[in-house]
């Protein structure tokens, strides 16, 4: 996307927060895994 272009001086920092971010979502997928809720969207 442009913006992730447009990021290139900051794109040290921003892969750090997409990481971050990804793993805050398979943290939460492993939640619902485990509460038996795997048919409810994620998001």
């Amino acid at each position: 996307t442009p913006k992730l272009i447009c990021l290139g001086s900051k794109h040290g920092e921003h892969n750090t927060q997409l990481v971050f971010r990804q793993q805050q979502i398979n943290a939460s997928l492993k939640l619902s895994l485990q509460n038996g809720r795997s048919s409810d969207p994620p998001l």
